[in-house]
């Protein structure tokens, strides 16, 4: 008998969190400010997470 089992992230779970995480630190703050905070945020928030380019994550 052979068994196998197979995990894959929940990719919609983990843009959820990347979004609430960078909505609530960016509350407030004029745009100059939120941007680069929202990079930085959006690049830890999820362990496994990496930023490729622009809106084009790598999840592992």
């Amino acid at each position: 008998m052979t068994l196998s089992t197979s995990r894959s992230p929940d990719k919609g779970s983990i843009k959820e969190r990347i979004k609430a995480a960078i909505a609530k630190a960016t509350a407030g703050l004029p745009q100059e400010q939120a941007a680069p905070l929202a990079f930085s945020l959006a690049s830890t928030a999820v362990p496994g997470a990496r930023l490729l380019k622009r809106r084009h994550w790598s999840i592992h």
